[in-house]
């Protein structure tokens, strides 16, 4: 007599392979929901005060000249442009000028130093640590392998429950990483304490495409305390490159701390778009902070997107005649002579070797093509404007009869006259490690393409023949 089959309890074996881990990954989703909350990364402004926090017009003049006025502007292209605008900074340091009977370095003679994405690290640095730069910077960022770092930081399992979190992403790992590596928890109110030249961070705001720069006149409009913003978070926020790192996220409070918005600001909104649209426009992103209630966040995204040189916004803000007005007068009172932009371009040609087949490019290779091919044009009309711009204030500047000059000095990947090396240097990737090789490289060619650069033999000259 067969026994009767004995039915196998399958329930359990669900439970264990189906249901057990499915409630596992419910639980962590929940538990990094609860441990990692979210927390505005910058704190809210109580009482605004134009007088106070980290802004140009509350900084005390360095250890240079008063009538030498430099500003560095660093272009982004991960580690490729922190050491080739690394290299500029050598190259200022070993230059000796004399004024006032004295001599000086010519990089004690930088006031401001501007970076975007990867130019921001050197320019941060250099902004927080003045010399220290040269001890340890390559040792620190240039020469260390920054992406090995940031994929076991990726890979460690405490770090896949974080982010299981929604207000915990890849970026702030990398910024993370940043902070602990390099910045050493400063924030922007350590620069304000110190003596270091006046750091503009510039990312993009994705709302309106438009640049986004760390700096108390800035934050203002968000009534936030920029003192208290750690560098690392505004330096991740500028290299925050889209589809690699997500969007960095700030709180508005704009309306809540009795900020005055400049009379210049409603006045430019009333004019007509089509009679003065960058100005028009750059008034209308920024009363747009104005009101929480209608923007209550804002998500920053790579600098290189809006602005790839770091200059747009400063030279916009002073297109506005109240501003040049103040500039004239600000430089009358110091008996500035000599005003110097230095920018550092570290932005390759956009390669057309999918152009030459008769496939359709992948979608990374057109996402690629399409952001350097964008970059490569505005980067190309901000530098016309700037010339233009700078051309129009000498102008001004000796109609007024002011002993002032202008020197716009580019150092790029197209400057040097030797096609091999313009096709090295374009030949290099944006990324966040470099063989040391290619470092010293661009160390090296930025330094030779400075001291070949015209506008800055006649710079030097002109300081040799006045004093």
């Amino acid at each position: 007599m067969m026994k009767p089959a004995v039915m196998k309890n399958t329930g359990s074996s669900y439970w264990k392979f189906l249901i057990l881990p499915g409630l596992v990954i419910l639980i962590l989703i929940v538990g990094a929901q609860v441990w990692w909350p979210y927390i505005p990364r910058n704190e809210p402004l109580t009482k605004w005060d134009p007088s106070i926090g980290y802004r140009l017009s509350g900084q005390s003049s360095r250890m240079g000249s008063q009538d030498t006025l430099v500003t560095l502007a660093f272009s982004g292209g991960g580690i490729r442009a922190a050491a080739f605008a690394y290299g500029v900074l050598e190259e200022l340091a070993d230059t000796e000028v004399l004024i006032d009977g004295q001599s000086h370095r010519l990089l004690d003679e930088v006031d401001t130093v501007g970076g975007v994405s990867g130019g921001s690290f050197t320019a941060a640095y250099f902004s927080l640590y003045g010399d220290r730069i040269f001890e340890d910077f390559e040792s620190r960022y240039l020469k260390y392998d920054n992406e090995k770092w940031l994929i076991l930081k990726l890979l460690a399992p405490w770090n896949w429950v974080r982010l299981l979190s929604p207000h915990y992403s890849r970026s702030d790992l990398a910024i993370e990483y940043y902070n602990e590596h390099l910045f050493d928890d400063a924030t922007f109110g350590t620069l304000e304490a110190g003596n270091g030249p006046f750091l503009r961070i510039n990312a993009t705001d994705l709302s309106t495409g438009n640049p986004f720069r760390f700096d108390q006149t800035q934050f203002d409009f968000i009534c936030s305390n920029l003192s208290s913003f750690r560098i690392a978070e505004a330096v991740g926020a500028s290299s925050a490159l889209p589809m690699v790192f997500p969007p960095i996220t700030l709180k508005n409070y704009g309306g809540t701390c009795g900020f005055e918005k400049p009379a210049w600001l409603d006045e430019s909104l009333k004019n007509a778009r089509v009679s003065v649209p960058r100005q028009w426009r750059y008034a209308r992103v920024l009363a747009s902070y104005l009101a929480q209630v209608n923007r209550p966040y804002i998500h920053l995204i790579d600098g290189g997107i809006s602005d790839n040189l770091g200059v747009r916004n400063p030279w916009r803000m002073a297109m506005d005649i109240e501003h040049w007005n103040n500039l004239i007068k600000t430089e009358q009172d110091k008996n500035v002579k000599r005003l110097v932009t230095i920018v550092v371009n570290s932005q390759t040609e956009s390669p057309l070797t999918w152009a030459a087949i008769d496939q359709d490019p992948s979608v990374n290779t057109l996402l690629a093509a399409m952001t350097n091919a964008q970059i490569d044009v505005l980067s190309a009309e901000t530098l016309d404007y700037l010339r233009t711009r700078l051309a129009l204030w000498q102008h001004q500047a000796s109609a007024a009869g002011l002993p002032i000059k202008f020197y716009m000095i580019e150092v790029s990947f197209h400057s040097p006259e030797d096609e091999a090396e313009r096709k090295y240097l374009n030949g290099l990737p944006t990324t966040l490690t470099l063989p040391a090789k290619d470092v010293d490289h661009l160390r090296k060619a930025a330094r030779k393409i400075l001291q070949n650069n015209p506008t800055y033999q006649r710079l030097l000259q002109d300081i040799s023949r006045e004093h």
